[in-house]
């Protein structure tokens, strides 16, 4: 085929070369992942937002390695077709017959396009995906891959001889990915995390909320969205309120996540037990994950962020979207987000010394935290909104198709 011609919206090139124009058709997309226990986390959410986007033009099909109640009760409602395996957790010989059946499906489909998101997806669903004829497969990253041993690495560098580019949320991911994988970096594409920007628009404070979560009336409220886990790091929040408090009486500080697993369960005690003993308990309030985080930001008058290692912090999306001025530790993704003095303020992990002199400039200063709050919408509203995120993702199934 001559270099100047591309397929026509049938997928056949034109006869002529002046004529060889690119018209995008509907694909065929399955997206494999480990499973999806709840629609709030981070990556099971950006793959659902998704899903539905772009379940409305295209032939989409959703394969879960694992069953979960959360699959079982939303599957019906999701605008694709769901599939369920008993692969992920599972040793032994019966896993084969399930991978057996997962390739049979992708098979029968015949998919333009497969995705992969998470640890066990990124290698089985990889690998089935081929052995099902898929040409064009697309692997994902979203961490800084922390978690992954030396068996977990081996075996994702053997599945990424099958694949075809790898998306990441971020650009440190990006770095990571090349150097740990030894995965060419002009075949990484960075497609930062979607949020929808009229669900987080800024809404004014509900004063009934205000008082359920018992905040005073005048006082300030700073304010950390994740679910507690010790990389989180939600102690170092309680170590400045204390520095905070000793330096002014109208600050309250408001801690929203869950317990998602034994160590976070324990972690939340031990910040809990933190707090009492630095005599904050009063103005330290610990509140569980919710799914009605907007009205939560319309509380806040400064948002933080302590974690140690981020791939892209959907919470930290969220508070610039809504107009919170932001105050991150200097780790991963947080710096695709936020540049010191311009999109809101850093800080090095654990170190609750400056972020309680953050906490105190940001909030003895409006002009700072408005200059802030605006620069952060307008990134986000460029580079992280839904749309941006879905016409990311589909321009890099579609590339494929095309080439």
């Amino acid at each position: 085929m001559p270099e100047d011609c591309r397929p026509s919206s049938t997928g056949i090139a034109s006869e002529s070369p002046a004529s060889c124009v690119w018209a995008p058709r509907s694909l065929r997309i399955a997206y494999v992942i480990d499973s999806i226990e709840t629609g709030q986390a981070g990556t099971e959410s950006q793959l659902l937002k998704l899903i539905r986007g772009l379940g409305q033009g295209n032939e989409v099909d959703l394969y879960c390695l694992g069953n979960s109640p959360w699959l079982h009760a939303n599957r019906t409602s999701l605008p694709c077709q769901v599939h369920a395996y008993a692969i992920r957790g599972r040793i032994g010989w019966q896993i084969f017959g399930e991978i057996f059946r997962l390739m049979r499906t992708m098979r029968s489909r015949r998919h333009d396009v497969v995705h992969t998101f998470f640890p066990v997806a990124n290698i089985v669903g990889v690998i089935a995906a081929r052995l099902a004829g898929v040409r064009r497969i697309v692997s994902s990253r979203r961490d800084l891959g922390i978690w992954m041993n030396w068996r977990y690495l081996a075996a994702t560098r053997v599945a990424n001889r099958l694949v075809s580019r790898i998306i990441v949320n971020s650009k440190e991911v990006k770095r990571y990915t090349q150097r740990t994988e030894r995965f060419a970096g002009a075949r990484i594409e960075v497609v930062y995390n979607g949020v929808d920007m009229d669900a987080f628009r800024r809404v004014p404070p509900d004063g009934e909320l205000r008082r359920s979560l018992g905040l005073r009336e005048q006082s300030k409220v700073v304010g950390l969205i994740a679910n507690f886990r010790p990389v989180k790091g939600q102690h170092t929040l309680v170590q400045a309120a204390r520095e905070t408090l000793q330096r002014r009486d109208d600050v309250e500080f408001l801690l929203v996540g869950g317990s998602v697993a034994e160590d976070g369960a324990r972690y939340r005690q031990q910040t809990q037990e933190l707090a009492s003993s630095l005599g904050v308990s009063d103005r330290v309030h610990f509140v569980n994950g919710s799914d009605k985080i907007a009205p939560i930001l319309g509380l806040l008058d400064v948002a933080v962020s302590c974690s140690e290692h981020e791939g892209l912090s959907n919470a930290v999306i969220e508070y610039m979207a809504a107009g919170v001025p932001c105050i991150v530790t200097a780790a991963g993704g947080n710096l695709d987000l936020v540049d010191d003095e311009v999109t809101g303020l850093t800080f090095r992990y654990d170190d609750a010394h400056a972020l309680a002199q953050h906490i105190m400039r940001l909030l003895d200063n409006p002009a700072d935290c408005e200059r802030f709050s605006t620069n952060a919408l307008v990134r986000v509203q460029r580079l992280m909104s839904l749309d941006a995120m879905i016409a990311g993702n589909l321009g890099i199934y579609q590339q494929l198709v095309a080439s």
